[in-house]
């Protein structure tokens, strides 16, 4: 996990986080630090921060339809009771502004590049960068058209999107406590908010989930490799994989185990490489240098290397396969961890219908992201489509680039970018028939001048992805939900769904591009995998996959569905690699198949207890791999003879007290460098290739050619391999701990986990502390803990952001928990208070079926009420 894994989160926060931090170090009065004495002084500054809600309140506006009230649990969760949507809403948008003011401040400043208002010139680069992915270019031209539309779905968004927006700012022009202490500390104010802002979230997650630069390196890596060594090590399908949606056969690899009971089903039915001489140097250094100049602003960097966890479980279980006889469904969704966290947990019931969600919602959105109805629940993984292509051209001068022979002149964009001390400074910036330019802000050597790269995303389009969640509100049963799917767009979504009539279902959806792959040079993947060259018209997109030809599964016989992030259909799916855009290596699919096709009558303790696994499947594959190579070693040193003792007994867990789990990790760790960074010495870098393929090497091919040593005259197999991975991690172990006593090695003592603020300012973050766990174990936790041959520490900063358990038999026993808490403010004692709860493996209560307040009150411990009136003109 990055050090600096808030950058992941809050894509540019990176130059906010340098700016205070310098401030907190240096406490000198100028530029944008405002007078310290004004900002400690007792009674203003950091000290007017609320620590609570109050206990009782009413508040009027003439926004309002009619009274809406807001209960606060125990927790901090705002249980809000309107009679109409529009007034739900509104509320809605009170309480994540209350709460999270400054998370959604920063996630619009970063999508909009505004930034530089804030902290002033420091963060003007970024800012640029930002622009430059036009983000809120199309949620301005997606507000545009709702307004003009005649679409009554269309225009019924847009009505709940300003009722948010009123209670928003209802809050932000009311409340005396409206501005965090962070930005009292930059004596900053908190800007009205507006639709705008709520829409160009859609695309704030859709960057955090499909933008990136794999394109490039796949690239580098044929070059390096050719076609046929790229291919074995990095093709399609990656090993052991089993698909999402089980309707489209099974790869050779690996079998689904089998699944009993099997209840009736309505399911859908479902060369030789030489690496082109012609191919000129000079595309792979100016790949090489363009990612060298995207690296040079930090929040990209980790993309191009990324450390932390971006993946996700759910599944759904047929109530053939649980004891209610009724399904279950579990989400958790793998991304950074911050305080506050990403989430937001809230409870709405329309006391006129029969309206009633539970749901996290991410700040700033009046919508539910994951949660449950009365009729039917939900929750999403990541799905593995690739939905943006990089293009090279022939630049021939400041106005104009090839295109297809002939000179085209660029599309010029202009924004003004307010910045904080400063004159706004105005931003021109050159976009082609695919899209923004990102050469002109990036330097390059003198040799690439002319080259021009610039990138086409399926979030640069007018989208309506809300429309699907609000259809997901009111849907009552899984075929309209499915139905409602339609509008995804630019969010990748492996969507686990079921009903209170016992249907199940898995839904794989985006808009998944369509490239136009004829006339490729040889050394060319297709399918969007690598950098197109636009001059010549490569790879021009021709349509999209229609929805109605994604890969679902509705029913199925094995009677559960689940997705981690794997592949997604089977090899019976048509043109099954077009839409297979990489995702994990398949590791925590494997085991929740397993658990999944094993199990009957689950109960949700079964569900907690799936949730909070500490299986490695990858240590279960490896292991014994090692404990044959190291019985076969006739003299045994005391420490291998202890080394073979611990394994041999091990259950592979991996738990943060066991020596084992700690000797495992590092040596998997050696043995991925000692097969195949040899080759990266004599070839040139390429990608690390993945566990899944090291195990195929190890299973089915062990005196592969990779396994070889190419610096030594003898010719290694896997077991020597093995054995000198070992050598040099038991070293690296004994030198990190100081002892050889492997009883010392504790797991938990070198991968720790962290809960950082999400500015990183100092002594409002928690942590760190021992973990279980790896990145791929269901409850996952990453670190990196072995680097150039030697052992370090690590912090993950990444793992479930939520998890959340649906019971179709009675809602009101669903649980769930967000590991941070409701407010953003650092007092607050709902600031990490579920952390804790998060910590221990233990849930809460969503007091779902509190349909009225009087219910509500005698369940639980009621701490705040707030009665939003309307008021009369």
């Amino acid at each position: 996990m990055n050090q600096d894994q808030k950058k992941v989160i809050f894509k540019s926060s990176g130059a906010l986080a340098i700016s205070i931090c310098m401030m907190v170090v240096l406490s000198i009065p100028f530029g944008m630090i405002p007078p310290l004495g004004k900002f400690l002084l007792p009674g203003t500054g950091i000290w007017d921060v609320p620590d609570n809600y109050a206990s009782y309140e009413e508040i009027y506006d003439e926004n309002l339809n009619d009274e809406v009230k807001i209960y606060r649990d125990e927790f901090g969760v705002p249980h809000i009771y309107g009679s109409n949507e529009e007034d739900l809403m509104f509320a809605l948008g009170y309480c994540h502004a209350q709460d999270r003011i400054i998370q959604m401040d920063l996630i619009r400043r970063s999508s909009r590049g505004t930034l530089s208002e804030l902290v002033g010139p420091s963060a003007l680069e970024t800012d640029k960068f930002n622009i430059l992915k036009m983000e809120a270019y199309w949620a301005n031209l997606t507000y545009i058209e709702m307004k003009a539309s005649n679409d009554p779905q269309i225009q019924n968004i847009r009505t709940i999107m300003e009722k948010y927006v009123a209670g928003v700012n209802l809050y932000i022009s009311t409340s005396d406590n409206a501005r965090p202490f962070e930005y009292q500390f930059l004596d900053a104010e908190i800007s009205p908010w507006d639709v705008i802002d709520t829409l160009v979230y859609a695309k704030y997650i859709s960057e955090y989930f499909t933008w990136g630069y794999s394109d490039f390196q796949r690239y580098s890596d044929v070059m390096t490799l050719g076609k046929e060594n790229y291919t074995e090590l990095f093709g399609f399908p990656a090993p052991y994989q089993i698909p999402v949606v089980p309707n489209y056969g099974e790869f050779d690899s690996i079998s689904v185990p089998p699944s009993l009971p099997n209840p009736s089903s309505d399911s859908t039915p479902a060369s030789s490489y030489a690496q082109d001489s012609k191919l000129s140097r000079f595309s792979k250094e100016f790949a090489n240098e363009f990612l060298k100049g995207i690296s040079q602003f930090p929040q990209e960097a980790d993309r191009i290397n990324p450390e932390y966890i971006i993946g996700s479980n759910n599944w759904v279980i047929s109530g053939n396969k649980t004891e209610s006889s009724f399904p279950l469904l579990c989400n958790d969704m793998h991304l950074g961890w911050s305080l506050p966290g990403m989430w937001h947990e809230a409870h709405l019931i329309e006391t006129d219908s029969d309206l009633n969600i539970y749901a996290v919602f991410l700040p700033g959105v009046p919508l539910p992201v994951a949660g449950h109805t009365n009729y039917l629940g939900w929750g999403e993984t990541i799905a593995a489509f690739d939905m943006q292509d990089w293009y090279y051209y022939n630049g021939i001068n400041e106005t104009h680039y090839e295109y297809k022979g002939e000179p085209i002149p660029y599309e010029v964009h202009e924004v003004l970018i307010p910045v904080k001390g400063n004159e706004p400074v105005l931003y021109r910036f050159n976009a082609t028939v695919h899209g923004p330019v990102f050469t002109n802000l990036i330097s390059v050597p003198e040799l690439f001048k002319d080259s021009v790269i610039a990138c086409k995303w399926v979030s640069q389009n007018i989208t309506y992805d809300y429309l699907a969640l609000y259809g997901y509100m009111h849907a009552k049963d899984v075929y309209e939900f499915d139905e409602a799917s339609r509008f995804f767009a630019c969010l990748p979504l492996n969507i686990a769904f079921g009903d209170v009539d016992g249907n199940i279902g898995m839904r794989p959806n985006a808009k998944v591009p369509i490239r136009n792959d004829s006339n490729l040079p040889d050394w060319h993947i297709g399918n969007g995998r690598m950098p197109y060259n636009g001059s010549k018209g490569e790879g021009e997109w021709i349509g999209y996959v229609d929805f109605d030809d994604l890969p679902v599964s509705i029913n199925p016989e094995q009677g559960y569905l689940t997705s981690a992030n794997q592949q997604i259909a089977g090899p019976d799916f048509p043109n099954v690699d077009s839409i297979n855009g990489g995702g994990s290596v398949g590791y925590r699919a494997r085991r929740l198949n397993t658990l999944l096709a094993s199990g009957n009558e689950f109960t949700i303790n079964d569900m907690k207890e799936i949730q909070l696994d500490l299986y490695s499947p990858r240590a279960g594959n490896f292991t014994p791999y090692l404990i044959n190579a190291l019985a076969s070693v006739t003299e045994k040193t005391k420490l291998q003879q202890d080394v073979y003792d611990e394994l041999v007994s091990w259950d592979y867990i991996m738990l943060g007290s066991s020596p084992a789990t700690t000797i495992f990790n590092i040596w998997n760790d050696a043995y991925l460098h000692s097969t195949f960074y040899d080759d990266m010495d004599l070839r040139g870098d390429f990608s690390t290739p993945s566990w899944a393929v090291l195990e195929y090497l190890t299973k089915e091919e062990p005196n592969s050619k990779w396994f070889d040593n190419v610096s030594t005259s003898i010719v290694e197999n896997r077991d020597s391999t093995i054995l000198y991975g070992l050598e040099k991690s038991l070293s690296a172990l004994e030198k990190y701990y100081g002892t050889d006593d492997i009883s010392a090695w504790k797991w938990g003592d070198i991968h720790q986990l962290t809960f950082d603020h999400l500015l990183g300012l100092p002594g409002l973050g928690v942590g760190p502390f021992p973990g279980n766990g790896t990145s791929v174990t269901v409850n996952p936790s990453y670190t990196q803990n072995f680097v150039n041959w030697e052992v370090r520490y690590g912090a993950s900063r990444g793992g479930p952001s939520e998890r959340i358990i649906v019971d179709f038999s009675n809602m009101n026993n669903s649980l769930s928990v967000i590991p941070s808490g409701e407010s953003a403010i650092s007092s607050s004692e709902h600031y990490a208070d579920q952390l804790t709860l998060f910590l221990q493996g233990e849930f809460h209560n969503q007091y779902f079926k509190a349909e009225d307040p009087d219910t509500l009150e005698k369940w639980c411990n009621v701490e705040s009420i707030l009665v939003l009136k309307k008021e009369e003109k």
